[in-house]
């Protein structure tokens, strides 16, 4: 080896594999204790010891979610969908979501804006469950680094109702409820017992166009009650 610049660490007049292996060894010996020396071991131990989550409370403290909506959850032939609006707090530039029904994690979601809007959409059987949306404020970084800040967040719920298929018979006359919620009649109809706006008996079942978001029905010896989602009852027929 013959006049090498340790400054850089690969020149040599003259070189040979065994110079560059010893360059190699003497420079990364010098580069660890450049390294040790101008680390403070206070700030290294101080480093080691911060507490999980430390980070994450720094970056989230104050942030919350200040609006969450629902703008209407139903359910149309076991196909449940809706939305709703959400807004954070200065600081934070995004929402993470979580979509439960029937206490099921359906699906989770992330959002990004200090507000916008949230869209689900699933499937459920027949019946009533309750649908749940869970928002955390979250911030995303120009490096893409995601923090959620878990220690605050906003619970909203509604009931959702998927109409059970049924049928049911009065004293000369049937009801069907379908599982979209319309309701179909035959039989008998006097006394407008079926509700079609006619006095003519049906042989075979007709739908009931002016009746819909139905939850369950019954049947009389000459009427007719159907119960809809929204809590009304409506009858006809014999009065």
């Amino acid at each position: 080896m013959v006049g090498c610049d340790f400054s850089t660490p690969w020149r040599c007049e003259e070189e040979s594999p065994m110079s560059r292996e010893v360059i190699r060894s003497r420079w990364a010996l010098m580069s660890v204790g450049l390294l040790m020396a101008c680390v403070d071991p206070e700030a290294m131990r101080a480093l080691a010891e911060e507490p999980l989550g430390t980070l994450e409370a720094q970056v989230c403290s104050g942030l919350s979610v200040t609006s969450l909506t629902i703008g209407g959850i139903s359910s149309y032939e076991h196909e449940v969908a809706g939305g709703g609006s959400f807004a954070v707090s200065s600081g934070a530039n995004a929402v993470k979501l979580e979509y439960t029904l029937g206490g099921v994690l359906q699906a989770v979601d992330e959002r990004t804006g200090a507000s916008g809007s949230w869209y689900f959409s699933g499937s459920m059987g027949c019946g009533t469950q309750t649908f749940q949306v869970k928002a955390w404020p979250m911030v995303i970084d120009s490096a893409g680094n995601r923090t959620t800040c878990y220690a605050t967040s906003r619970v909203l719920t509604q009931s959702v109702t998927q109409p059970c298929g049924m049928i049911t018979g009065g004293g000369s006359h049937s009801l069907a409820l379908k599982d979209n919620g319309t309701v179909r009649v035959w039989g008998n109809n006097a006394d407008g017992r079926l509700g079609d706006g006619t006095g003519t008996t049906r042989l075979t079942p007709v739908t009931l166009s002016s009746l819909s978001n139905v939850k369950t029905l019954a049947a009389g010896g000459g009427h007719s009650v159907a119960l809809k989602n929204d809590g009304t009852v409506w009858t006809w027929g014999l009065n």
